[in-house]
């Protein structure tokens, strides 16, 4: 059972948004609707987006990756997802995945789409964290340190770059 809530911030399109996600990610949908927030569920990842105004961006150390298992919607959801943003990573084959692009979406949330091969997966969308700069190097310890603070969490696998 999910516990911890991703909240996107955006300026003022919150409920704009959402409808965008749920367009475009099956088994998703609108949940909540309120001038200050709105929530969502895509693909069972339940999300809200807040009105926030213009004090923050988003930026790519906060990554969505949807694990998708029918590779025939992978490249058509990252092509709809970049319309109006940047592409992060070309899409085409990487060693995590034969069908692979990243990319930020018209509001600048970023986005990783796959292709999961791994057998018995269901498609879903996990919330990414990267480190850099002086955090680089240290994800591990990081997951180590998030998994500790909250019951019933694990870490469910470790996907190392290459060098």
């Amino acid at each position: 059972m999910q516990k911890i809530t991703p909240f996107l911030w955006f300026e003022n399109q919150a409920q704009e948004a959402a409808k965008l996600y749920c367009s475009i990610f099956p088994d998703s949908k609108i949940t909540s609707s309120n001038p200050m927030t709105t929530g969502f569920n895509l693909m069972g990842l339940e999300m809200a987006g807040i009105n926030g105004g213009p004090v923050f961006k988003p930026n790519p150390s906060i990554s969505f990756s949807a694990w998708i298992v029918d590779e025939d919607l992978v490249k058509p959801m990252r092509d709809k997802l970049v319309e109006g943003g940047k592409v992060l990573m070309e899409f085409g084959k990487y060693p995590r995945s034969e069908a692979y692009g990243r990319c930020s979406d018209t509001y600048g949330v970023s986005r990783q789409i796959m292709h999961d091969t791994r057998p018995g997966r269901k498609s879903e969308i996990v919330p990414s964290l990267m480190y850099t700069g002086a955090m680089a190097g240290k994800t591990e310890e990081a997951m180590s340190f998030y998994s500790g603070l909250f019951k019933d969490s694990s870490i469910d696998f470790i996907w190392r770059y290459e060098a």
